[in-house]
């Protein structure tokens, strides 16, 4: 969301994250004069002793196989694990010595077990000394020394020693895991690559270090096998293979088939995606719409009145009545109270003015008594257009956290129990620089707020910019990908016990180019409910339909773009919605063939029915939103669809009705009934025939007793 300007900001240009460019940010990186430990800190060498002024108590249990490899450019990198038993660390003490006469030559302290340590000699030996630190210094900590390892001038990672792939179960999916290289140089990432016996199918690539992957959506009956090419800011090394996965599912041999087996619940229907962003507006007949769909969750501020200077609550207030519950941005004040119509006063030009800003406003805000149930610093930290062009070119990750530290500490100071979510990214980033050089990533956020003792109610970030892949596959781009970010957030948040248990947040989904198209977001959905999101906002974005004028989704009564203009009438994706919010009960598991095709269903036992949502996601459609303009952007033929539901009751049939959702960027008032009428169980199962699935459709299914 942008508080620039009235429209959203454009998207921003973005090529695939191809390899060339992951090894020349890196590269970046690591030319650089200053070296980061995996905290974030500067390492020094010949820094001398551990500052003794920090208190930890003790003794402290020493960690557990510390590991230690050569890296690129003259650094090693350590990995342990922590103590069996003992107090938790809330952080390390790392020291490198010299080998030959065990001099410290850096110190550095990490708030996860793991560290890099730059500036060394190459040829040299070194080893790492790992103490952990645990609150109040009592007694000295016990440590963990490592092997020694001589450091190497600029190369390519060692091949992984193993790569081990599994099935996935219940679903047509593949889970690799892999060991990375026990010698030799480090690996900083991986391009994990799919195969089968025509050739390469697909990939992903990750970085943070990663020894996990997985590929969802694949062929049945069909044998598969995995590379792994670790990487650094040198290149690539040598793959390592995986062995053959046989993939095996519960749905039939067909072509695309999605599977429902209601008698295995996986949780409370929580509607993690219902939340919305904005455009909502005070009036009896959207506020009845809104009602309709039980929005979780809404995001947005107050309307700032710049003659009067104070501020209009009526959409805010529209917003409680739905039942929701709210997060305040604070940056979209502190844009309309300061802007100069080019963009908004950087905090850093006056920390103090600053903090005297929010400090003021959060409290004024809590004396009003409008309800405020999360509060948020600054939307999409480090992306261009909230502040001048000048200003924002100039602007620096360090600015960026100082901004959340003292904004922390000034809502904290007006409302000790204020929750504080953050730090709301424009793109899941998991090393600096993955995006720009401007925006912060997570890793170097989690790193931070550690150090500061900043107490989270949630980390959030926006899955909205990742365009569409090309072929093969790219499987960083469809929406389960969401999936695998939150698995990585959880286990960064689990390494640094100093961050306390903050939920994860989605707080915006839905890319510009898809975010019209209902199976698009059935996908969406369906991911942030297979990943137990703890909760999740829709975005909102400038529309054009063939033909007709530019509408902005962010400042219309349009909730997001799920209901026309007339803030009443419904478009293809209210229907969506509407149907997820009728999932009540419990949600039980489903998996699909195709990693295009999604399915989410439930069951509500009290009214003895299983709801499903089926939604079909291989491109954008230039002809539902003018905002698809990209070239490789392409029209696929509709797909035979078999649904198999196992119903969680002893019956001979089930009245079953299916209603088709197609992309339009048309008023939808009503929705096409596609079959309503008895079908028979047999073994316990529905079975049930959508003959033509096109591209970008939504089918909504209900089976009931």
């Amino acid at each position: 969301m942008n508080e620039a300007t009235p429209a959203r900001r454009p998207p921003q240009s973005r090529r695939p994250r191809s390899l060339r460019t992951v090894v020349l940010v890196l590269a970046a990186v690591v030319a650089s004069a200053l070296w980061w430990s995996a905290a974030g800190q500067v390492v020094s060498p010949g820094s001398g002793p551990l500052d003794s002024s920090r208190a930890h108590s003790g003794p402290g249990q020493a960690p557990r196989g510390l590991r230690v490899q050569a890296a690129v450019g003259g650094a090693i990198s350590g990995h342990w694990a922590a103590a069996a038993s003992g107090p938790e660390a809330t952080s390390y003490q790392v020291r490198v010595v010299s080998a030959g006469d065990d001099r410290t030559v850096a110190t550095t302290e990490s708030w996860s077990p793991s560290v890099v340590v730059g500036g060394l000699a190459v040829g040299g030996s070194y080893r790492l000394v790992v103490a952990p630190a645990v609150g109040a210094r009592a007694a000295p900590l016990a440590s963990t020394t490592s092997t020694p390892v001589v450091v190497l001038a600029d190369h390519a990672p060692d091949a992984p020693a193993q790569v081990i792939a599994t099935a996935l179960p219940a679903s047509n999916g593949l889970e690799v895991r892999w060991t990375p290289a026990t010698s030799g140089v480090t690996a900083t990432g991986a391009v994990v690559q799919l195969y089968d016996g025509t050739g390469l199918k697909g990939y992903l690539r990750c970085q943070a270090e990663c020894t996990t992957a997985a590929f969802r959506g694949l062929t049945y009956a069909t044998r598969y096998t995995v590379g792994v090419v670790p990487t650094n800011a040198t290149g690539p090394g040598p793959a390592t293979a995986s062995n053959p996965v046989d993939l095996r599912s519960p749905c039939p041999a067909v072509a695309s088939c999605v599977s429902v087996d209601a008698t295995n619940a996986t949780g409370a229907a929580r509607h993690r995606a219902q939340g919305f962003l904005d455009s909502i507006y005070p009036t009896g007949e959207m506020v009845a719409r809104v009602r309709q769909l039980k929005p979780q969750s809404w995001r947005g501020a107050p309307t700032y009145q710049p003659a009067t200077g104070s501020l209009d609550w009526s959409s805010w207030d529209a917003a409680v009545a739905t039942g929701a519950e709210t997060t305040l941005l604070l940056s979209s004040l502190w844009h309309s109270e300061t802007t100069t119509g080019a963009g908004a006063r950087t905090p850093w030009a006056n920390w103090g003015a600053y903090a005297s800003w929010v400090n003021a406003t959060v409290s004024a805000i809590g004396a009003s008594g409008h309800r405020v149930t999360y509060w948020e610093i600054q939307n999409e930290p480090g992306a261009p257009s909230y502040f001048t062009a000048a200003d924002s070119a100039a602007s620096t990750v360090a600015e960026y956290l100082e901004q959340f530290r003292v904004a922390y500490g000034a809502i904290k100071e007006a409302d000790p129990s204020a929750r504080i979510v953050g730090p709301s990214l424009s793109h899941f980033a998991d090393y600096p620089g993955e995006y720009t050089a401007n925006e912060p990533d997570l890793v170097t956020f989690l790193d931070f707020a550690a150090r500061n003792g900043l107490k989270l109610a949630a980390v959030a970030w926006h899955e909205i910019d990742d365009d569409l892949g090309p072929n093969p596959r790219d499987y960083n781009t469809q929406p389960q990908i969401i999936g695998d970010h939150v698995a990585e957030a959880r286990r960064l948040i689990a390494e640094r016990p100093a961050l306390g248990v903050p939920a994860v947040w989605v707080n915006e989904y839905g890319q510009h180019i898809d975010y019209a198209i209902p199976g698009w977001t059935v996908g969406d959905i369906a991911a942030i409910e297979a990943a137990a999101v703890d909760r999740a906002g829709r975005s909102c974005w400038p529309e054009q339909a063939p033909g007709g004028a530019l509408s902005n989704d962010c400042a219309t009564p349009t909730l997001d773009g799920v209901l026309s203009m007339d803030g009443s009438t419904p478009r293809a994706n209210y229907w969506v919605y509407a149907a997820y919010a009728a999932m009540a009960g419990r949600v039980v598991a489903s998996s699909s063939s195709d990693a295009a095709i999604s399915v989410l269903a439930a069951r509500d036992d009290g009214a003895e029915r299983v709801q499903a949502m089926v939604g079909r996601h291989v491109s954008c459609l230039p002809s539902s939103n003018l905002s698809c303009t990209r070239p490789d952007a392409v029209t696929v033929a509709p797909v035979a669809v078999t649904v198999d539901i196992r119903v969680p009751w002893a019956t001979a049939t089930a009245e079953v009705t299916i209603i088709r959702v197609s992309p339009t960027w048309d008023p939808v008032p009503t929705l096409p009934t596609v079959f309503h009428g008895p079908v028979p169980v047999a073994g316990g199962h529905v079975s049930l025939a959508l003959p033509a699935v096109a591209d970008g459709e939504a089918y909504l299914v209900t089976v009931a007793r």
